[in-house]
């Protein structure tokens, strides 16, 4: 018997895939009409901008949290948990 979490496991993918499938019949049918052809380039411009805002989010998190170690380990003078004693 296959458990519950492989189920889900497979099952992602398999919808991911039929998803991917019906967006490109979706794009190869509204290709074929010059209105389809506008609506699908402002689609992509819109998708690249947005991908440009997130990867501009990615690496500002990215920035964040390298310098709130930094801070930390400004902040604790090299101190390294091996080296805290509790009483």
């Amino acid at each position: 018997m296959v458990d519950n979490s492989t189920l889900t496991k497979l099952r992602q993918p398999v919808i991911f895939s039929a998803l991917l499938a019906v967006a490109a019949i979706a794009v190869a049918i509204s290709a074929r009409f010059r209105g389809g052809l506008i609506v699908l380039r402002a689609g992509f411009a819109v998708f690249n901008v947005l991908s440009f805002f997130y990867c501009l989010s990615l690496v500002g998190q990215k920035a964040w949290e390298t310098s709130a170690r930094i801070a930390n380990a400004l902040r604790n003078g090299g101190k390294e948990a091996s080296d805290v004693k509790c009483n």
